[in-house]
């Protein structure tokens, strides 16, 4: 600290003093806001992972119900429609660079107990510096659940949904759970970087 900002400095001879106005305790806060900033980094990141918990629960109950209770069948992809495009906000605010999205709209059809049934998914894939492929192709096979009273309700087989043998947690929360763990650890580090700056300030 002593030795390295223009608040608080030394005569050359190891003899530290502060600049005019400042203080160890005016130093303290001033050097700890990295404490600030890890606190508010860490509350995104939590209401950002309770929002994917959520989510997740909330989009697993037809999905639950429906690999528990429907048919599952295999689906053949018909007509696939393309859309590219660029994200021009994104570029606008960061320095990573332009986002590609390749949108993906298909017609599927699929054995249903009244018959061949017909449906419509859709997704999006994004990628840096050029446009990933899309999500399917003509010919594709897919395994769908489809409800036996309903041919025309239908979810895809999403491996993140599927049902934990052991504790009926879907896939995906584990994977919010480590997510936000794991990208926790920088608000920590963060945290701690500024309890250390505010002692160290303390100290002079």
């Amino acid at each position: 600290m002593s030795n390295t900002t223009r608040y608080y400095t030394n005569d050359g001879s190891g003899i530290g003093y502060f600049a005019p106005g400042w203080s160890a305790e005016r130093l303290a806060r001033k050097t700890g806001f990295f404490r600030q900033v890890a606190l508010v980094l860490a509350v995104l990141i939590v209401a950002g992972g309770g929002f994917w918990i959520h989510h997740a629960y909330e989009t697993r109950d037809e999905y639950a119900w429906l690999e528990a209770n429907g048919i599952e069948t295999r689906a053949t992809v018909n007509e696939v429609t393309v859309e590219h495009e660029t994200d021009r906000y994104h570029y606008r605010n960061s320095s990573a660079g332009w986002d590609y999205v390749t949108r993906t709209s298909a017609q599927i059809s699929y054995e249903a107990d009244d018959g061949v049934a017909k449906g419509t998914i859709t997704e999006s894939r994004t990628q840096k510096n050029s446009f990933p492929e899309p999500e399917w192709t003509t010919g594709e096979a897919l395994q769908l659940y489809v409800d036996p009273q309903n041919g025309s309700r239908f979810v895809l087989f999403d491996e993140s949904r599927e049902r934990d043998l052991f504790r009926d947690v879907p896939l995906e929360v584990k994977i919010a759970l480590v997510v936000t763990g794991v990208l926790l650890l920088l608000p920590l580090f963060l945290y701690i970087m500024g309890r250390r700056n505010v002692r160290e300030a303390r100290k002079l």
